[in-house]
Parts: structure tokens; sequence; C-alpha cells
């Protein structure tokens, strides 16, 4: 500004301009810290400990770059107070031991001291070493490359690798990726958001490791079954004259659907040569031990010459809530549907607790609290849920 206005009058358009340009860059790097702290604290959230990561058979002589295993990397969080001395020891540090020293971060200032320093670029888990002036450094061949880190599971990751895809295909996927992002279903994001969408009602619910929660979505379950079913494929080797077929290892099987079980070759009338007899009615039922797939009357060596030693079948499948988002059969489509039918659940388990005494809950359908009103929310979640579509 002294520059601008050293060599003539007091320009104030030329003071009103570099103030907006003040109020600009002020607003833009308050912006950036802002955003990065979202990305930062999203980041952490869930972050899984890495100890020791070997990268030696890496170190060839001639390789620059080392990708760890996993990515992306959380960054360091350090604390400082108002005098600039660090509170606390650093969260989720990263520990690159190269030759048997361990290596401090290059910062990019050209003043630190002379040695060898890592670079990370903390996205794509790719490590490298530099000198203290930026220069590239080559390790030795064999020498000893170990690191500890904590990676982020709060992602969604896309290999932009076409494989044996067409590029419309691909990008269909990237689509796809993208728009179930938001919430995942992971069972720790689902919990979390039933307990917020519950609000203060939610303190009710103290067990240990969010139990309650992880119970109330579990008994959505069953509903989700009838709601959102899930058809899947099963298969039994058969024996002639066994008339039951253990279906143990089918630990999500609900209800026997229909059977794939049709003749090889065609089917043959009851007047042919070969005709083994009318087929067995398949059907299933459960006892003690378990689910079975039963045949009326057992299958004759005829009937599996006919129609093959393996019966295939669609069954109804129970839906199931997985640590990884990848493991929870329900859609991220019916993830609303989902919290809606839980959200039923503590209500009802709410009324449960307090039958020896008044509850006074706004519940947002009306705005005056009264006794009972656990239940009235339970049947008005409960009729939301099967109205739904």
């Amino acid at each position: 500004m002294r520059y601008l206005l050293q060599a003539a009058p007091i320009d104030f358009d030329a003071i009103a301009e570099n103030t907006r340009n003040v109020i600009r860059i002020v607003s833009e790097d308050t912006e950036a810290l802002n955003m990065n702290e979202l990305q930062r604290a999203s980041d952490e959230h869930l972050a899984v400990a890495v100890v020791a990561e070997a990268l030696t058979a890496s170190v060839n002589g001639t390789n620059k770059t080392f990708a760890l295993a996993q990515f992306p990397v959380v960054r360091p969080r350090m604390l400082y107070d108002l005098k600039g001395v660090q509170i606390g020891s650093t969260l989720n540090p990263i520990v690159v031991t190269l030759n048997s020293v361990v290596r401090n971060e290059y910062d990019g200032t050209g003043t630190q001291s002379a040695g060898t320093y890592y670079t990370l670029d903390y996205n794509l888990g790719e490590l490298r070493f530099v000198t203290q002036l930026g220069a590239s450094v080559t390790p030795t061949n064999a020498w000893p490359l170990t690191v500890s880190y904590y990676y982020t599971q709060n992602v969604s990751k896309f290999d932009t690798d076409l494989g044996s895809l067409v590029v419309k295909d691909k990008y269909d996927l990237l689509l796809t990726a993208i728009g179930t992002m938001a919430g995942t279903m992971a069972l720790d994001d689902l919990v979390a958001d039933l307990k917020r969408s519950l609000h203060d009602s939610a303190a009710v619910f103290d067990a240990a490791d969010d139990a309650d929660f992880v119970r109330f979505l579990n008994q959505a379950l069953p509903d989700m079954g009838w709601k959102r079913s899930r058809t899947m494929v099963g298969q039994v080797p058969l024996v002639a004259g066994t008339p039951s077929y253990s279906l143990a290892e089918y630990t999500d099987f609900y209800s026997y659907k229909t059977h794939l079980w049709e003749p090889v070759a065609g089917r043959l009338q009851a007047w042919e040569p070969g005709y083994p007899g009318a087929m067995p009615r398949i059907h299933s039922y459960r006892d003690g031990s378990g689910h079975w797939l039963g045949f009326e009357p057992a299958p004759s060596a005829e009937h599996i010459a006919l129609r093959g030693a393996v019966c295939k079948f669609y069954y109804m499948a129970n839906h199931a809530l997985g640590t990884n988002a990848l493991d929870t059969t329900v859609a991220a489509l019916d993830r609303g549907l989902l919290l809606l039918r839980a959200q039923a659940e503590a209500m009802l388990e709410l009324t449960l607790r307090n039958v020896a005494k008044p509850v006074h809950l706004r519940d947002g359908l009306s705005g005056t609290p009264r006794n009972s009103t656990p239940r009235a929310l339970y049947d008005a979640l409960l009729s939301t849920f099967a109205e739904a579509r």
C-alpha cells in the first residue's frame, strides 16, 4: 500500500481495493483452514494403527518411491498452547525408520540440518526420501525400512483401471461409489446416526459399546427382510435315497423359495422309457440342529441321472450388518428405512422401561408432552415404515 501511495496524493479507491484484497486473502485462508480441519477430522475417525510395516524388500538401490500397504494416511495432529509449546503427545504419529535411523519429515524450508528426510503423499501413501534441500535420495540397497502410521477407513476408494470393463460401465461404478459415500452402511456409522436421530432420548440407553443401539438395528433386520427381500442361490450335492440335506453352510438362510433342479437333457413324459417317476417335492424345515432342505420322496438314482447330482435353489436370506460397509446387506438407498425401523424399536423399549413412571418426550408430532408418548411414537414410526415403498 505504501508503494501505491508514495508518489501520489491519497487515492481512496486504491485504499479500498487493497482493503478488499486483504479481506479476500484472510477469508480464503480462514476457509482453507476450516476445510482442512473438516478433512483431517474425518480422516481421524476410525483410524487404524499400522506398526512397523516392513518395506525393506522394496529397497533395491534404484527405487525412489515406496508404497505403503494402506492409504490414505492420517496426518499427525499436534496441539499447542499460546506460547507455542506442544500440549501432550502427538496424535496419529508417523515413525519412518531407514537404516535403523528414525527420519524426520521434510518441512520444505531448506533450513533443516544436513541429513536424509522423508516426504509422504498422504492421499496415496507414497513415501520418498530427500536431502535437507529437497534433492531426491535413493536409499542404498537392502537398507532396512519400516514405517509406523495410521490410515483412515472413513473413505470410499475407486480404482480407475478399466480392467475388463468398458469406459461407460466403469464410470457407472464411479457414480455408484460417489452416491453411496454419504453415511456409510458400516455398523459404527449406523449406530452414530441412530443415536443422533433419537436426540435427548438416546441418553437413556447407556449400555457399554452402544449395545442398545446395535440391538435396535439388529431387531429391525427381520422386517427389512420382507420390506426389502434378499434372494440368494444355494446348492446341495444329492445322494440317491437320502431325503434331507443340511443347510448349515448358509448361515443367512431364512426360507426356501424355489428350485433350479431341471432336467439336463430335456423333460421326459410319463409314458416315455426312462421316466424316473414324479419329481420329489422340495421344501425346507428346521430342527434343533438348524435348517434342512427336504425331498419327498428321496431322490432316486434315476432322478439324479436325469436332473444332475447337484440341486441348485433360490432361498430368502436374512439381512446382516457388518463392521465394514461392504458386509452390510441392506442397500445404501434403504439406510433411512433401516434407521426408521430401529427408531421404532427404541421407542418401544422406552415404553417398557418406564412402565412405573410417567415419560415426557417432545416427539415433534405434537407440541404437548404426554404420558405414553414413546408408545404413540412407536405406532407412528411403525406405520410410516409399513407404508414406505
